[in-house]
């Protein structure tokens, strides 16, 4: 709220922060149908839909760093959900972040907007069937 109040809205941790907050409702769906409460679903969750940040900055700046950033954040989420010994089929998803930022091209804020509501749907899906 206060990065909010300060006009810092589109600031990385503030965007960060807001998705941190947005993916509680995983863990908490989760208690609320099997009783258990789960921060590994949490990080993955997270985990995940924070790449959706990373890929609008780079798409935003258009510039090699904000790029690099996008792919070594996929390849670290990879070795994370790894250590936390969960799928990596839920990350498939992200295959596109890495690609959307190797071959730029010129798309409308919607249409990534679009495209990130219609990978968040396979991840959920996916998230379904692999999760243990």
């Amino acid at each position: 709220m206060i990065l909010l109040l300060r006009g810092k809205e589109h600031y990385l941790i503030t965007e960060l922060n807001g998705f941190a907050l947005l993916t509680l409702s995983a863990p908490i769906s989760y208690f609320v149908i099997t009783g258990d409460m789960s921060f590994k679903l949490y990080l993955c969750v997270f985990i995940f839909f924070a790449a959706g940040v990373f890929k609008v900055k780079a798409r935003m700046k258009k510039n090699l760093i904000y790029r690099f950033i996008m792919i070594f954040y996929c390849v670290v989420s990879l070795a994370i959900f790894y250590y936390l010994n969960s799928s990596n089929f839920v990350l498939l998803p992200l295959i596109e972040n890495i690609v959307s930022v190797i071959w730029m091209r010129e798309e409308k804020l919607r249409t990534t907007g679009n495209t990130e509501l219609l990978k968040g749907i396979i991840f959920t899906v996916l998230l379904a069937f692999f999760w243990q």
